[in-house]
């Protein structure tokens, strides 16, 4: 365990470890046991079960990327608020890879993306109680230097995009600054927040193809995302249409 002198609550306590099944599913351990803070991190190298959104296998080489959760109480947040985590995450993701001069966007809910290619992904897991948000656990995990994706033939990383290989301390010290500052910034007023995932989101107002799962599909235009968290499409004849995560595809 080590102290982090240069945030305020997210990382000011880190547990580092080689290996672990999944970063998240140690950090909802700590928090049943009671041993976990307001913005305690768990890092590791390696994941042998890390998983994303829809269930789906995270693909990460031993060493090579960023993966960590981050334990965090926002109890200053509703129940119909707690998208505002998501955003938080993205945009602490997508500010740090866009301090090493990577062109990023968000795509609903929560995949960081350069050029079309997906460059992280995470994965929030809330417990909520008395219908307040008592915590939240935010999986993180950034393709930093692995340079090939069998797997996942769409995905990048840092590496793959700059042509370099990066220091993972110096890329998890800027991207808990990001946190803490988004962090901070949506205890006092989430009007940033809205504006600035809006301004990085990925096909707005470009037409697409969105598939459901029924296998049917229609055009429209991603016009935003509601404070519930639910993506908003306007289709070709002018109606607007709300959906969850798991209600809507779009390459």
């Amino acid at each position: 365990m080590s102290k982090n002198d240069n945030t305020l609550i997210v990382g000011k306590v880190l547990e580092h470890f080689k290996e672990v099944s999944s970063t998240n599913e140690i950090a909802l351990r700590k928090l049943a046991s009671g041993d976990a803070e307001d913005g305690m991190v768990i890092s590791t190298e390696y994941q042998t079960a890390g998983r994303g959104q829809r269930g789906s296998q995270w693909e990460s080489q031993s060493g090579e990327n960023l993966l960590l959760s981050v334990i965090l109480r926002p109890a200053f947040l509703k129940v119909t608020q707690q998208f505002q985590l998501t955003k938080m995450a993205s945009l602490g993701v997508s500010r740090t890879v866009q301090s090493f001069g990577l062109p990023v966007q968000i795509k609903w809910p929560n995949d960081i993306m350069v050029e079309g290619k997906k460059l992280a992904g995470i994965l929030i897991q809330n417990i909520i109680q008395a219908g307040k948000i008592e915590a939240t656990v935010m999986g993180i995990g950034l393709n930093v230097n692995q340079s090939e994706f069998p797997k996942v033939p769409n995905a990048t990383s840092m590496r793959r995009e700059l042509g370099q290989k990066l220091d993972l301390i110096t890329i998890r010290s800027r991207l808990l600054s990001a946190l803490d500052k988004y962090y901070l910034l949506l205890k006092s007023t989430k009007k940033d927040l809205d504006e600035e995932y809006h301004s990085q989101l990925f096909r707005l107002g470009e037409r697409s193809r969105f598939l459901t799962p029924d296998h049917s599909d229609f055009y429209g235009k991603i016009v935003g995302v509601n404070e519930e968290g639910k993506l908003m499409v306007s289709d070709d004849s002018g109606g607007l249409k709300t959906f969850e995560m798991k209600e809507i595809i779009y390459p």
